[in-house]
């Protein structure tokens, strides 16, 4: 009996013990599993701060951004009221405080010139200006190419390439070029000027001398109608190559080889480069006088005094605007303001040629034609400002400095 008294005892005991140690296990992996439960809580508690930290931060530089938008209107608001008021008070005084006797030239151009309805709505406006006793000269920077019949568009060969290649379309019906050539004819008897704006409209910013010769030479036989083989014309041009002394080039294309060309053919200007405002034009180490266009801002974007330059920023080169709307008069509102800002800077300033270059194309519903109209209404019957043509005012400078 005692034996087995023994025995349950040590049984006894021994159960205990497994009992012990499994309720110690279980407390020791409870106490591990908390600190597990802690620790992920405390790495949540941090991210949940981290997040909260960069949420602040992300509002704490929207807030800046926006004082610092604030701030750069504000400034605007200042500058252009401060703007405002000195204009007022110089025209209250109908004089300038810069260079009061000097003429303020403007001078308003057109590229390439193929659209003849164009041709009739800028002569009859120039007339229209003139009637109502402000003077008004375009100056018409001509393609060549548009003065061939289609046809005939392989007489237009640059050795380089095959006869007819051209960026640009030609002429269409013999009737419709003739037509251009009356528009041209034209425009010379009411004191515009033709110049010269190439024939292909290829970039020749890689050119050599040699090429810019011959499209330069060939512009001069289209004009001449002296290529190997005659155009069919049933009217004449009224003037001849010899007469046409100024150029732009098309895309603004250009290196040293151009104007060692234009110096050895005799032009008087060009106005193919980009400036900044008030730069009086100076002849160059060739002797040619540079009339640049400008870099201008509408509506927050840099652009040029050029209206396809306008089309891009405001539209992305897609006609979208119609006429009327509000968000058509917005932008045409935004490209005058751009315009009479430049005029403003030069007229109360050093008196710059004022340089604006366009299109016969009618972009966003006309919008840059209806906008060159009211500017040359605003700015052309300004006290010494004078709206002629560049060869015009070359032939100022040229008896300034003679």
């Amino acid at each position: 009996m005692k034996v087995m008294k023994i025995i349950k005892t040590v049984l006894s005991i021994f159960i205990l013990a497994i009992i012990v140690i499994s309720v110690q296990k279980a407390l020791s992996l409870r106490g591990e599993t908390q600190k597990l439960l802690l620790k992920e809580q405390s790495l949540l508690h941090k991210q949940r701060s981290t997040i909260k930290q960069i949420k602040i931060r992300k509002e704490e530089i929207l807030r800046e951004k926006e004082a610092q938008e604030a701030l750069r209107k504000q400034q605007e608001a200042l500058q252009k009221q401060k703007e405002i008021e000195t204009q007022k008070v110089r025209e209250s005084k109908n004089e300038p405080p810069h260079n009061p006797n000097k003429t303020q030239f403007v001078a308003l151009a057109f590229d390439g010139s193929r659209s003849n309805a164009m041709w009739k709505k800028t002569l009859d406006f120039a007339q229209s200006m003139r009637a109502a006793g402000t003077g008004l000269d375009f100056t018409y920077f001509i393609s060549g190419v548009y003065l061939l019949p289609k046809h005939q568009k392989k007489l237009y060969h640059l050795g380089w390439l095959r006869p007819g290649r051209s960026d640009i379309s030609y002429g269409d019906s013999l009737q419709e070029t003739d037509l251009r050539i009356q528009n041209m004819n034209r425009a010379v008897a009411e004191g515009h000027e033709i110049a010269s704006h190439l024939n292909g409209h290829f970039d020749g910013s890689k050119w050599t001398k040699e090429q810019w010769l011959e499209e330069i030479d060939t512009f001069n036989k289209i004009i001449d109608n002296t290529l190997p083989q005659k155009i069919d014309r049933s009217i004449k041009l009224a003037i001849n190559s010899k007469d046409i002394k100024g150029i732009r080039t098309p895309l603004l294309s250009r290196n040293k080889y151009l104007y060692e060309a234009l110096k050895e053919r005799e032009y008087h200007y060009d106005t193919s480069k980009v400036n900044k405002m008030g730069v009086t034009p100076r002849k160059d180490a060739y002797g040619i006088y540079q009339f640049p266009l400008v870099s201008l801002r509408i509506g927050g974007k840099r652009t040029l005094s050029m209206d396809y330059n306008h089309f891009v920023a405001q539209t992305k080169g897609k006609s979208t605007l119609k006429h009327g709307t509000s968000a058509w008069n917005k932008a045409k509102q935004d490209v005058l303001n751009a315009y009479l800002k430049y005029f403003e800077k030069e007229y109360y300033g050093n008196r710059a040629p004022v340089n604006i270059g366009h299109h016969f194309s009618l972009w966003n519903d006309g919008l840059y034609w209806e906008v060159m109209k009211d500017f040359a209404k605003e700015v052309c019957s300004k006290p010494k400002v004078v709206c002629t043509s560049y060869q015009n005012i070359y032939n100022q400078l040229e008896n300034k400095t003679s």
